[in-house]
This record gives C-alpha cells, sequence and structure tokens, in this order.
C-alpha cells in the first residue's frame, strides 16, 4: 500500500507540474498575439493619455508605439519677456529644427511659437497631431535636436508629460530624455516688457504706474487665493516641474546674463542640448534700456510685492540644484532701481603688439571679469571694448562702457573687472574723463598695465597686421592699412613704408599718434593718474622670464593665480638691416629719454627698476 501511495504521488506531482507548463504557454502565446495585434493598430491605442490620477501622483502610461513619433527633445518653456524669443531664433540659426504648421490648415502660428500645451483645443488634438509638426525634422533629417519654444508651456508641466510620457518604449517614455530650458528675468522688468508690448487697448489705456497699482497690485496681492499658474511666483511655477521630471532635466538661466554675459550664457545652453551653437548670437539691448525707463512710482509699487517671492526662488533653487553647467547659486535679480557704475578697474592700455594678449587670456582663465558683447560688437570684443579709441563707442558715454560690465556685479565678480585693449596708450586725456565721472572711488582703485616693446620691432608687426588687413579686405580703397601700399597700388616692403611712410610720421609731419615714442604718452598719463596706478612691464622679459612677469601682476593687482601660467611669447622678428638704419635714430633720442623719466618717476615696488634698454 505504501509503494503504491508513493506512484500515485509522483503522477499527481507530474501531472500538475504538466498543466502549469501549460497554462504558462498559454500565457506567452496570448501576451505574443496580442503584442503583435497592438503593433499591427488593429485595436487602436488612445490617442490621449489620461491626467493625473490624483493629485501629486503622475498616471505613468505604458506605450507600445512600433516606432517612436518625431517629436522636440528641447523644450524652451519660458518666461513670457525673458528673452525666448532671441534664444529661439539663435538655436534656429544653430540648426535647430522647429514647427511646420501646414499651410491651408486650420491654426495659423509662427514656427517658434507652436503653443500645443497652453492652447485646450490644440492640446486635445493629441500627440499625433503635435508630432506631425515636426515631422519634417525627421524628414530632412536637419539637426541633433528638434525646439519647442513656447514661454507659456512653464505653466504646463502636467501636460508636456502626459505628452512625453506615452512615448518611446522605456517606461516613463521620452520624458527622461526631454531637455527643459526656462530663463527667468526680474519681475517688474519683464512685466514692464509684456505692458509695452502690448496695445494701449490691452492696457485699458492705463500708464504703467496706474497699469501696476489698479492691476499688477491687486493681482500679486490675491496670488495666495487662487491656483491659477499665471498668478504664481517663479518658485510656484517650477515647484510642479519636478513632480514629473528631474532636476538635472531642467536647465534654469538668468535673463541678466543673457544680457550682460553672452558667452557664459551660450555656454550653458550648449552643455545642456549637447550641440555646438552658432556663435553670432547677440545680446538684446532694448531689454536694458527698457529697464532704465521703468518709471519710479512703478518700482515703489511692485518691488516690495516681488521681494519675498524672490527670495522663495533663490532659496528653492539653491536646494533645488540643477545640471553641472547651471549657474550656482543663482544670481539675485538684478535690481531695476540700480543706478550703480561698474567700470573696470584693471585697464591694459598698450601698447599694441607687445604681448599685452597673453596678460589679458591667463587674467580671462583666472575668471578676472570680461565685457560681455551686445549688438553690432565684434567677437573680439569679450577682451577688448574698443571703447577709447573709437569715438562712435566713446560718444556713446560713460553708460554705454558701463553696462558691459554690469554682470561682474550681478555675478559677483567685482574685485578683479578688466579692459584689456592695448589701443589705449595713445588716449589718456578720455580714460581720465569717463573715469572722473564716476561716482565714489572707482577712479582711485584704478590699475594701469603697459608693455612696452623695442618699437622698431613693434612698427614692424603693426606694418604686417596692416598688409594682412589690406589683403583681406575687400574695400581696397578706405581704410587703417591703405598707407602700405605705393601710389602703384603695390604693397611696400617693409623698409620701404619705414622710408616712405614712418620716417615722415615720426618726424611729426603728419597728425597720426606716434604710439613707439613711448615717453611721450607716459608724460600725460602721469599727469593725470597717480605713479602708484601704474605697472611698467618689459616685453624683454615677458619673453624671457614670463613667470617674473607673472609674479608682478600678482602682486601689483594683489591677487594670486591659481590657473595655469602666463604664456610665452612664441614670436621671432627680424627687423631688417635697413629699416633699422631709418628707424633707429628717430626712436634713440626718445628710448634715453623713456629710460632716465622711468628713473626719476619710480613706479611701485614690485616694478623693474631700472626699467631695462630694449633689445632690438
Amino acid at each position: 500500500m505504501v509503494q503504491i501511495s508513493q506512484a500515485m504521488l509522483r503522477r499527481r506531482r507530474f501531472v500538475s507540474t504538466r498543466t502549469w507548463l501549460l497554462v504558462a504557454g498559454a500565457a506567452i502565446a496570448l501576451h505574443t498575439i496580442f503584442t503583435m495585434i497592438l503593433q499591427l493598430r488593429l485595436f487602436p491605442r488612445p490617442s490621449w493619455p489620461l491626467e493625473k490620477s490624483h493629485e501629486g501622483s503622475p498616471l505613468h502610461v505604458i506605450t507600445a508605439y512600433p516606432r517612436v513619433p518625431v517629436m522636440p527633445n528641447v523644450l524652451l518653456i519660458g518666461a513670457r519677456g525673458a528673452g525666448t524669443d532671441l534664444v529661439s531664433k539663435w538655436l534656429a540659426s544653430s540648426g535647430a529644427c522647429r514647427s511646420e504648421f501646414p499651410k491651408d490648415g486650420e491654426w495659423n502660428f509662427d514656427e517658434n511659437e507652436v503653443h500645443f500645451f497652453d492652447n485646450d483645443d490644440l492640446y486635445k488634438l493629441g500627440v499625433n497631431f503635435y508630432s506631425n509638426l515636426f515631422k519634417h525634422c525627421e524628414e530632412k533629417n536637419k539637426t541633433s535636436f528638434i525646439l519647442d519654444a513656447t514661454p507659456e508651456t512653464l505653466m504646463h508641466p502636467q501636460r508636456v508629460y502626459n505628452v512625453y510620457s506615452q512615448v518611446g518604449q522605456a517606461p516613463g517614455g521620452l520624458a527622461n530624455s526631454l531637455k527643459l530650458i526656462v530663463i527667468l528675468r526680474e519681475p517688474v522688468s519683464k512685466e514692464f516688457y509684456l505692458y509695452s508690448h502690448r496695445s494701449e487697448t490691452e492696457n485699458d489705456g492705463k500708464s504703467f504706474e496706474e497699469y501696476s497699482e489698479t492691476v499688477l497690485k491687486i493681482r500679486i496681492l490675491e496670488a495666495h487665493k487662487s491656483s491659477s499658474p499665471t498668478n504664481l511666483s517663479y518658485a510656484d511655477q517650477l515647484t510642479p516641474w519636478m513632480t514629473y521630471f528631474k532636476r538635472e532635466q531642467l536647465l534654469v538661466l538668468s535673463y541678466d546674463e543673457l544680457e550682460y554675459n553672452r558667452l557664459a550664457f551660450m555656454w550653458r545652453v550648449e552643455q545642456h542640448v549637447g550641440s555646438t551653437l552658432n556663435r553670432d548670437f547677440v545680446a538684446d539691448e532694448e531689454g536694458d534700456t527698457m529697464a532704465r525707463k521703468i518709471p519710479a512710482r512703478a518700482l515703489d509699487i511692485l518691488d516690495p510685492l516681488y521681494w519675498g517671492k524672490n527670495q522663495e526662488l533663490y532659496h528653492f533653487l539653491q536646494k533645488q540644484s540643477g545640471p553641472k553647467m547651471e549657474q550656482y547659486p543663482f544670481p539675485p535679480f538684478e535690481n531695476a532701481k540700480s543706478t550703480d557704475v561698474v567700470l573696470p578697474n584693471v585697464l591694459l592700455v598698450g601698447a599694441q603688439f607687445s604681448g599685452v594678449a597673453l596678460i589679458v587670456d591667463f587674467l580671462i582663465k583666472n575668471r578676472v571679469c570680461n565685457p560681455a558683447i551686445f549688438n553690432n560688437d565684434i567677437p573680439s570684443m569679450w577682451k577688448s571694448v574698443r571703447f577709447f579709441d573709437q569715438s562712435s563707442r566713446y560718444q556713446q558715454g560713460i553708460e554705454f562702457y558701463a553696462r558691459r560690465y554690469k554682470h561682474c556685479q550681478i555675478e559677483n565678480r567685482m574685485e578683479l573687472i578688466m579692459d584689456g585693449t592695448p589701443n589705449y596708450l595713445t588716449y589718456p586725456q578720455l580714460v581720465y574723463d569717463i573715469y572722473s565721472q564716476a561716482p565714489g572711488d572707482i577712479m582711485a582703485r584704478l590699475k594701469l598695465v603697459m608693455v612696452l616693446r623695442e618699437p622698431i620691432s613693434r612698427e614692424l608687426l603693426q606694418y604686417h597686421q596692416r598688409v594682412h588687413d589690406y589683403q583681406h579686405a575687400k574695400d581696397k580703397k578706405n581704410g587703417w592699412y591703405m598707407d602700405v601700399v605705393d601710389q602703384k597700388g603695390a604693397v611696400m616692403t617693409f623698409d620701404q613704408y619705414s622710408e616712405s611712410v614712418l620716417k615722415d610720421r615720426l618726424n611729426g609731419k603728419n597728425s597720426f599718434a606716434n604710439e613707439g615714442k613711448y615717453v611721450d604718452h607716459l608724460k600725460q598719463w602721469f599727469q593725470l593718474f597717480p605713479r602708484h596706478q601704474f605697472l611698467i612691464l618689459s616685453f624683454d622679459e615677458l619673453r624671457n622670464d614670463p613667470k617674473k612677469v607673472q609674479w608682478r601682476v600678482e602682486k601689483f593687482l594683489g591677487h594670486k593665480f591659481e590657473i595655469g601660467e602666463l604664456g610665452k611669447v612664441t614670436e621671432i622678428v627680424n627687423v631688417p638691416q635697413h629699416a633699422k638704419d631709418i628707424l633707429g635714430p628717430l626712436f634713440d633720442k626718445k628710448n634715453e629719454e623713456l629710460y632716465e623719466f622711468l628713473k626719476s618717476h619710480t613706479g611701485p615696488y614690485m616694478e623693474e627698476n631700472p626699467f631695462p634698454k630694449f633689445i632690438v
């Protein structure tokens, strides 16, 4: 009986095991069939995801698209009035693919702003409608990233998540790989910008002071009573995004940096989107001009109302640190009431072709604050403003010069601020006139650095620059370089140039500034500024012992620089003997006068004393 029972038991176990295998096989077969049905679209999937199941708990939708629809992978979500249109156009010029609405369609929006997430009627059309707006991006294989730059999207994080979470094979769909960008602007300036771009009818015919008192003030005071995102502060608007997306997906940018430090702003965006972008992008001067026109009464009304909310934002962003390229901590908004004048406290005034660029590059590498670039500025002006030597810029006054350095204050980089324009050597009076207008002790704290080079070698390098500019110029009849061309239109050799041009110039037979006669310029500088504000450096020492020159610069500026070392001079200059014979006698007397002048006007302790004689 025992043996029979054991046999029966073994049979029952076999039957049970076989039953489970059959059930498992059937389940696998059903899953395969169901997947094929979905992929063949025999049962259509819902065209639109459900809203959140309950507050604070987004509903994850498992997707089954056989292929991923074409969707923007970069969203510029806001804020309205904070430069989004400017940035969108810049990204488009860098190759970003934007939307294309059907020309004969019902909807009429521009390619910058789709308004899909903030427009209820468009939103109801579903993900297929949104994707179709960007399908040309795949067909044309235009770019590595696709852009939707609708600033009102800032108010709709849940809708963005619901769309992107249902697209793609991975859990969470494309929501996990989406790049988000938001630009935040000082709220009063932003409201004034929006007010100024609305019609008088839309503003009820009110001045901005009246609008601030009767509309904005009431809206801000009642914001806590309403759940509408349009009434909330930046911190309130950003918080829901953290419910749906990881913080490193969201790059928070400062409008002040967009306006005052374009290159830093560009770098952050490049790093976030992972693409090299167009370097011709320029900051917008209109915004700052408008900010300065904000009526004082409106500022008195609105500033106190926004102050607390701004503090909430700074605290929120400090706790919620973002991607590694994001500015941290987020800089406080520039106070629209601020009248502070920010000017460089370090000027590298010359001489040209004497190694000043090596010192400038070294200082920038060590985060000495350099100028910002604006409309009509050439790229090199992020090192040298060219303010005092270009009358068209100088005539715009101290405000024009100062706003190139406003970002230094915003970014708390006020210790050392630099303008590295070596052309300033011959403009001491203009430098004095501008700095004498500055408040406080700005002029007293100014430090002036000069590098002096053997003047014939310097003239040879300047001659080569003129020849280069002439050969590459479209205009062969006008330009600073035209004096290297003889009457037959041929470029002169340096010997010929020395005989025909420099000889007369150095003899004072024309009004051109004789830059190489250094002592004449130093006498003017020393009449306007105290001697201890100058550091006079030797190009020969810069070439032979750059570490020593670095030590002198560090001591003079009162700062030890930790990043890298001062670069080495690599150029080799061979002055033709005939040119030496022509120019030597014209410079010798002034060189000797320079040595004696510096001997009798000693500088700060770190300066080389006596100043070494030039080596030809």
